[in-house]
């Protein structure tokens, strides 16, 4: 067995692994970046790209920041089921722990985290920052290991799914409750319809009907789409917190919400 000492890795390492797509580094206009370990961290917007690091220890902790744009993550040891995790907060906290395990015996590990963002109950929660890691043992490259074996799915188990760009839709039982994300202004916290027991849970709706209110409430369908898809390269969490459109958001709802009634009537 190797020396049980306890040892840190900060997030720039070799030994650290980015996927999925590019990760931003450069943080210069990020005020918060001098409190990350060793002023530094990788972070993206970009929904299942993964971070992963491997060792020949015991436990580990997996540390990053949660911010008021951050959003789910998932966290999986060894290639076994995902545990997810919200990494928002009101109020910035630097260094904190994303995961940490408990009980692993001495072995080689790995750990892999990864970005969920389109699991989100709220829309432009869409950050996942990791700084550093810290596990006893050390770390060794992930060759050694096999790659990773799975991929995080919903937690929410979510239903339905809308065909109209922007509008994400879940629902549950016979009678389905469709919630929509909560729209950031003053006077809707949110928005939600029930739709007919006629309806299945698994009815995917099609709202080419509402093409001329869409067009006519002058609603662009890129606008009211988060920004998690593109790359992250040399982008900073300290900006673009909110996405425009919140006024095209709700005239979209209000349309889906007219549809939807004629089809309870």
């Amino acid at each position: 067995m190797a020396d049980n000492q306890q040892n840190d890795l900060d997030d720039g390492s070799d030994l650290f692994q980015y996927g999925g797509d590019s990760w931003g580094v450069d943080h210069a206009d990020d005020p918060w970046t001098p409190q990350y370990y060793e002023s530094t961290f990788h972070t993206t917007t970009v929904h299942l790209a993964w971070s992963r690091i491997c060792w020949e220890g015991q436990d580990i902790s997996i540390y990053g920041a949660k911010r008021d744009n951050h959003g789910m993550y998932a966290v999986s040891i060894d290639n076994q089921d995902p545990v997810f995790a919200d990494g928002f907060s009101k109020q910035e906290q630097m260094q904190a722990v994303l995961y940490a395990s408990n009980g692993l015996e001495w072995n080689k590990h790995q750990l892999t985290i990864w970005n969920t963002n389109k699991f989100n109950f709220t829309k432009n929660h869409i950050w996942l920052d990791v700084d550093f890691a810290s596990f006893s043992g050390s770390a060794i490259s992930c060759d050694e290991l096999p790659g990773i074996a799975i991929t995080p799915s919903d937690p929410s188990g979510s239903v339905s799914t809308s065909t109209y760009p922007g509008v994400p839709l879940t629902s549950s039982g016979a009678n389905a409750t469709s919630t929509f994300s909560r729209v950031d202004t003053s006077n809707i916290a949110a928005f939600s319809v029930t739709t007919a027991s006629s309806i299945s849970p698994s009815t995917t709706i099609t709202l080419s009907s509402l093409s001329s209110v869409a067009s006519s409430s002058s609603v662009s369908a890129s606008a009211t789409q988060p920004q998690n898809n593109g790359s992250s390269a040399g982008t900073s969490s300290a900006g673009a917190r909110h996405v425009p459109g919140v006024e095209g958001q709700v005239a979209l709802l209000t349309a889906l919400g007219l549809y939807l009634f004629k089809l309870w009537l």
